[in-house]
């Protein structure tokens, strides 16, 4: 099977550059999976999980928005944060949307539960992410 070459940056450079069977990762429109010899498109990526398929190796991440550029044989992903499935700290996580919804609940300034909500919907995600480790 071609391989399509796999470059993640985020705000800190390059986080990951590889080659790899499958890409899967969420875009405004859904889900998409990227094979080598996609059609060429430039897609703004959702707060979701990533995944990278390389043979057995699976990688899985959660990201938070950015953009999505493909080319037949390349995958550029501009992301403002990623963190690896196996990184995420269940034990930290859960307190923390423990507090987002906390603030959410009793919170009388909009400004902070604007926040919690953008960090709950984030911190979701990683743990939607987490969970998937288990299947």
């Amino acid at each position: 099977m071609n391989k399509i070459h796999v470059q993640i940056i985020n705000p800190d450079g390059i986080y990951l550059e590889e080659d790899a069977e499958i890409v899967n990762v969420f875009t405004s429109s859904g889900m998409l999976g990227i094979l080598f010899g996609h059609m060429p498109l430039v897609a703004p990526i959702v707060t979701s999980p990533l995944e990278i398929i390389n043979g057995k190796k699976k990688q899985l991440f959660a990201v938070s928005e950015g953009f999505l550029k493909v080319r037949p044989n390349e995958v550029i992903i501009l992301i403002s944060q990623i963190e690896e499935a196996h990184s995420i700290d269940r034990d930290k996580l859960l307190k923390s949307i423990e507090n987002d919804e906390d603030i959410i609940a009793h919170s009388d300034d909009d400004d902070a539960i604007k926040k919690a909500k953008l960090n709950l919907i984030k911190n979701k995600n990683r743990l939607n992410v987490s969970n998937r480790l288990k299947d």
